[in-house]
């Protein structure tokens, strides 16, 4: 469902800007596998966050 996966980049970027990137990756993960196209920029900030 396309509407799931921007909810899913939202709750990624939300997570992002609140300081909690596990949450934040593991939402943009779901966002990717259900198809959603995430940010270049968005997805470099994250790199660092990755374990």
């Amino acid at each position: 469902d396309p509407v799931y996966a921007v909810a899913q980049a939202n709750l990624a970027a939300a997570y992002y800007f609140k300081g909690q990137y596990d949450l934040a990756v593991e939402h943009c993960d779901k966002a990717i596998g259900l198809g959603y196209s995430v940010n270049t920029e968005f997805l470099k900030a994250l790199k660092e966050h990755r374990k």
